[in-house]
């Protein structure tokens, strides 16, 4: 597989990001911060994505990280979202640095904590930054593909959710007046 553009002389983290950039700058959900030159990671970017109109997580922005490995595309970005969220698939208590997110694209063994094997999309060098990008704006979007009872890493998000879905939309929506309020 090709990892550079010899005509621009850019590396695959850095075509993905302009390709991304390119996908999202008409939506008013997203805000990508500039691409940097990390020491410990190769390439490393922030995402803001805006909470939408009658979900629980309205009004509110949330900053992901996404640290790009040396051997991207490979291996996928590690996740962090920054901003402390009521959420079944993001465990806020994790600390910087190291992934928090649970989506559809990594592989078994790069999963946070648990992974449901009947689910089909994985990581491959074919995915690129916008895929990561849209499945993050699905999370926090409450879009499909929904998560399982099997598939969290924030089991009491996800059994308030399961069990009385009122109690979990009144603290995801106190967690972003508290946490998320912010624009970006």
């Amino acid at each position: 597989m090709l990892l550079t553009n010899p005509a621009l002389g850019l590396m695959r983290e850095e075509v993905d990001f302009k390709d991304a950039v390119e996908t999202f700058k008409f939506n008013d959900y997203v805000h990508l911060g500039a691409l940097e030159k990390t020491s410990d990671v190769t390439m490393r970017f922030q995402v803001a994505v805006k909470g939408k109109e009658g979900t629980p997580f309205e009004g509110g922005s949330f900053t992901f990280t996404l640290d790009i490995p040396p051997n991207y595309p490979f291996r996928p970005p590690t996740i962090h979202c920054d901003t402390p969220v009521w959420h079944p698939l993001v465990d806020s208590s994790t600390p910087a640095g190291r992934a928090n997110v649970l989506f559809y694209l990594y592989p078994e063994s790069l999963q946070p904590r648990h992974y449901d094997e009947a689910i089909p999309e994985g990581w491959t060098p074919q995915r690129t930054l916008a895929d990561i990008i849209q499945a993050l704006i699905n999370i926090m979007h409450l879009l499909p593909p929904h998560w399982t009872s099997l598939d969290c890493i924030n089991n009491e998000a996800r059994d308030q959710v399961i069990a009385d879905y009122p109690a979990f939309e009144a603290k995801a929506k106190e967690w972003v007046t508290r946490f998320a309020k912010n624009d970006h």
